[in-house]
């Protein structure tokens, strides 16, 4: 999730809704604007692991108790409208990356266009 708070308030809040674990970094790269910061909690009970991450994404596994193993993708993406196409590129490559259940979120429920398209104009067809 996007939380737009300093390190500190992040842990605060991590303990006060009961998640023993967490990961957070900074998506501002400009020292200022909209951009906050990304985190990911979890409790005792799940085993969680980051895959990869940027500035843009957060990839990871998750075995839990009932030995069932998925992936969650976060996805923060490009800002910019001509950098878009770099969000696509990301989500796609990391889809194609896991045969298992899968689960993105953060911008939307696109990934069903990971696929050749063809296009006239903005329009898929």
């Amino acid at each position: 999730m996007e939380t737009k708070q300093t390190e500190d308030e992040n842990e605060v809040t991590q303990k006060e809704m009961g998640f023993q674990h967490g990961e957070c970094w900074s998506t501002d790269t400009s020292g200022g604007g909209r951009a906050g910061g990304l985190c990911i909690w979890w409790v005792e009970e799940v085993n969680l692991t980051v895959m990869s991450s940027s500035l843009h994404h957060l990839d990871t596994k998750i075995e839990e108790v009932k030995e069932v193993t998925w992936i969650f993708t976060g996805i923060y993406g490009w800002p910019e409208r001509e950098d878009k196409f770099q969000t696509w590129d990301l989500i796609c490559r990391l889809a194609g990356q896991w045969t298992g259940p899968w689960l993105s979120g953060g911008w939307g429920t696109l990934t069903k266009f990971c696929r050749p398209v063809s296009r006239v104009g903005d329009e898929l067809l």
